[in-house]
Protein backbone atom coordinates (compact mmCIF):
# COMPACT_ATOMS: atom_id res chain seq x y z
CA UNK A 1 0.00 0.00 0.00
CA UNK A 2 1.27 3.41 -0.73
CA UNK A 3 1.91 5.71 2.22
CA UNK A 4 -0.38 8.51 2.34
CA UNK A 5 1.72 11.16 2.15
CA UNK A 6 3.63 9.87 -0.80
CA UNK A 7 -0.01 9.11 -2.38
CA UNK A 8 -0.73 12.93 -1.90
CA UNK A 9 2.23 14.10 -3.68
CA UNK A 10 2.39 11.84 -6.55
CA UNK A 11 -1.39 13.16 -7.50
CA UNK A 12 0.33 17.23 -7.15
CA UNK A 13 3.04 16.19 -9.54
CA UNK A 14 1.32 14.18 -11.55
CA UNK A 15 -1.55 17.30 -11.68
CA UNK A 16 1.41 19.65 -12.37
CA UNK A 17 2.79 17.57 -15.43
CA UNK A 18 -0.82 16.66 -16.66
CA UNK A 19 -0.94 19.57 -18.83
CA UNK A 20 -4.27 19.21 -21.17
CA UNK A 21 -5.99 17.82 -17.90
CA UNK A 22 -7.01 14.70 -19.63
CA UNK A 23 -5.99 12.31 -16.67
CA UNK A 24 -3.26 10.80 -17.88
CA UNK A 25 0.45 11.53 -18.98
CA UNK A 26 1.82 11.80 -22.41
CA UNK A 27 4.53 12.91 -24.14
CA UNK A 28 3.32 15.92 -25.15
CA UNK A 29 2.42 17.08 -21.48
CA UNK A 30 5.97 16.81 -20.80
CA UNK A 31 7.11 18.83 -23.78
CA UNK A 32 4.35 21.94 -22.54
CA UNK A 33 5.68 20.99 -18.74
CA UNK A 34 9.56 22.00 -20.46
CA UNK A 35 8.20 25.11 -22.62
CA UNK A 36 6.54 26.19 -19.79
CA UNK A 37 9.41 26.27 -18.01
CA UNK A 38 11.63 27.50 -20.08
CA UNK A 39 9.46 30.30 -21.20
CA UNK A 40 9.51 31.48 -17.40
CA UNK A 41 13.22 31.84 -17.81
CA UNK A 42 15.85 32.48 -21.23
CA UNK A 43 13.72 30.11 -23.79
CA UNK A 44 16.95 30.45 -26.09
CA UNK A 45 19.90 29.93 -23.60
CA UNK A 46 21.35 25.98 -23.46
CA UNK A 47 20.25 25.26 -20.04
CA UNK A 48 16.72 25.52 -21.94
CA UNK A 49 17.82 23.09 -24.53
CA UNK A 50 19.20 20.74 -21.82
CA UNK A 51 15.55 21.10 -19.90
CA UNK A 52 13.85 20.03 -22.76
CA UNK A 53 15.88 17.24 -23.55
CA UNK A 54 16.19 15.87 -20.20
CA UNK A 55 12.20 16.02 -20.07
CA UNK A 56 11.98 14.19 -23.38
CA UNK A 57 14.17 11.43 -21.42
CA UNK A 58 12.19 11.62 -18.36
CA UNK A 59 8.92 10.78 -20.24
CA UNK A 60 10.62 7.70 -21.95
CA UNK A 61 11.82 6.30 -18.72
CA UNK A 62 8.35 6.73 -16.88
CA UNK A 63 6.73 5.14 -19.98
CA UNK A 64 8.98 2.40 -19.51
CA UNK A 65 8.58 2.08 -15.59
CA UNK A 66 4.93 2.70 -15.32
CA UNK A 67 3.18 2.34 -18.84
CA UNK A 68 1.72 -0.98 -18.22
CA UNK A 69 -0.37 -1.68 -20.85
CA UNK A 70 1.64 -0.36 -23.42
CA UNK A 71 -1.14 3.04 -24.76
CA UNK A 72 1.84 5.57 -25.08
CA UNK A 73 0.30 7.05 -22.21
CA UNK A 74 0.23 7.09 -18.16
CA UNK A 75 -2.80 7.04 -15.93
CA UNK A 76 -2.82 8.52 -12.19
CA UNK A 77 -3.19 4.84 -11.11
CA UNK A 78 0.43 3.56 -13.32
CA UNK A 79 1.87 7.04 -12.10
CA UNK A 80 1.31 6.31 -8.10
CA UNK A 81 2.85 3.23 -8.49
CA UNK A 82 5.93 4.65 -9.98
CA UNK A 83 6.47 7.45 -8.26
CA UNK A 84 5.85 4.84 -4.97
CA UNK A 85 8.63 2.68 -6.27
CA UNK A 86 10.97 5.84 -7.33
CA UNK A 87 13.97 4.71 -5.22
CA UNK A 88 13.89 0.95 -6.57
CA UNK A 89 13.21 1.39 -9.98
CA UNK A 90 15.88 3.80 -10.84
CA UNK A 91 13.65 6.46 -11.57
CA UNK A 92 15.29 8.73 -9.55
CA UNK A 93 18.07 9.06 -11.86
CA UNK A 94 16.68 10.60 -14.15
CA UNK A 95 15.16 12.95 -12.19
CA UNK A 96 18.49 13.98 -10.60
CA UNK A 97 19.44 14.77 -14.50
CA UNK A 98 15.70 16.97 -14.37
CA UNK A 99 16.60 18.60 -11.33
CA UNK A 100 19.87 19.80 -12.80
CA UNK A 101 18.34 21.19 -15.66
CA UNK A 102 15.87 23.19 -14.15
CA UNK A 103 18.47 24.38 -11.46
CA UNK A 104 20.62 25.73 -14.18
CA UNK A 105 17.83 27.13 -16.20
CA UNK A 106 16.40 28.87 -13.33
CA UNK A 107 19.70 30.17 -12.12
CA UNK A 108 19.41 33.30 -14.47
CA UNK A 109 22.07 35.01 -13.17
CA UNK A 110 24.62 32.27 -13.42
CA UNK A 111 25.81 32.78 -9.90
CA UNK A 112 25.45 29.21 -8.82
CA UNK A 113 22.54 29.64 -5.82
CA UNK A 114 18.62 30.43 -7.17
CA UNK A 115 17.17 33.66 -5.60
CA UNK A 116 13.91 33.82 -3.94
CA UNK A 117 12.94 35.30 -7.65
CA UNK A 118 14.07 32.35 -9.28
CA UNK A 119 12.71 29.88 -7.05
CA UNK A 120 9.52 31.09 -7.35
CA UNK A 121 9.26 31.82 -11.16
CA UNK A 122 9.90 28.20 -11.42
CA UNK A 123 7.35 26.68 -9.02
CA UNK A 124 4.66 29.12 -10.47
CA UNK A 125 6.19 27.48 -13.90
CA UNK A 126 4.71 23.87 -12.17
CA UNK A 127 1.43 25.48 -10.99
CA UNK A 128 2.44 26.36 -7.76
CA UNK A 129 -0.66 28.56 -6.06
CA UNK A 130 0.69 32.20 -5.23
CA UNK A 131 -0.85 31.38 -1.71
CA UNK A 132 1.37 28.51 -1.11
CA UNK A 133 4.69 30.34 -2.47
CA UNK A 134 6.21 31.09 0.53
CA UNK A 135 5.89 27.10 2.15
CA UNK A 136 7.06 25.97 -1.44
CA UNK A 137 10.33 28.58 -1.22
CA UNK A 138 10.91 27.51 2.45
CA UNK A 139 10.71 23.67 1.45
CA UNK A 140 13.51 24.18 -0.89
CA UNK A 141 15.22 27.07 1.13
CA UNK A 142 15.98 24.10 4.35
CA UNK A 143 18.50 26.53 5.92
CA UNK A 144 16.82 29.43 5.88
CA UNK A 145 19.10 31.31 4.10
CA UNK A 146 17.13 33.48 1.63
CA UNK A 147 18.66 31.21 -1.58
CA UNK A 148 18.97 27.35 -2.63
CA UNK A 149 21.95 25.83 -3.23
CA UNK A 150 22.35 23.43 -5.72
CA UNK A 151 22.53 20.58 -3.06
CA UNK A 152 19.48 22.35 -1.07
CA UNK A 153 17.74 21.88 -4.22
CA UNK A 154 18.70 18.27 -4.89
CA UNK A 155 18.30 17.43 -1.90
CA UNK A 156 14.67 18.70 -0.78
CA UNK A 157 13.53 17.18 -4.16
CA UNK A 158 14.81 13.83 -3.60
CA UNK A 159 13.38 14.13 -0.15
CA UNK A 160 10.13 15.17 -2.06
CA UNK A 161 9.78 12.36 -3.94
CA UNK A 162 11.46 9.71 -1.12
CA UNK A 163 9.79 10.63 2.14
CA UNK A 164 6.51 9.24 3.28
CA UNK A 165 6.95 11.78 6.14
CA UNK A 166 3.46 14.50 5.58
CA UNK A 167 6.03 16.79 8.32
CA UNK A 168 8.92 16.58 5.96
CA UNK A 169 10.41 19.94 5.03
CA UNK A 170 10.11 19.57 1.66
CA UNK A 171 6.50 18.44 1.53
CA UNK A 172 4.74 21.90 0.47
CA UNK A 173 7.31 22.73 -2.28
CA UNK A 174 4.87 21.88 -5.18
CA UNK A 175 1.98 23.42 -3.06
CA UNK A 176 0.29 22.46 0.60
CA UNK A 177 -0.95 19.11 0.94
CA UNK A 178 -4.35 19.06 1.32
CA UNK A 179 -6.84 16.52 2.84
Amino acid sequence: MVATAILHKSHRVFDAIDEDGNGVITADDFERIAERLVRSFDEASPAAAEVRNTYTKCWQRLAELADSDGDGQVTKQEFETAFADAQQNRFMQVIDEALDAEFNLADADGDGVLSRDEVSRMLRAYGVPQSDMNQAVAGLDQDGDGQVSRTEYRTAMREYYLSDDPAAPSTPIFGRIRG
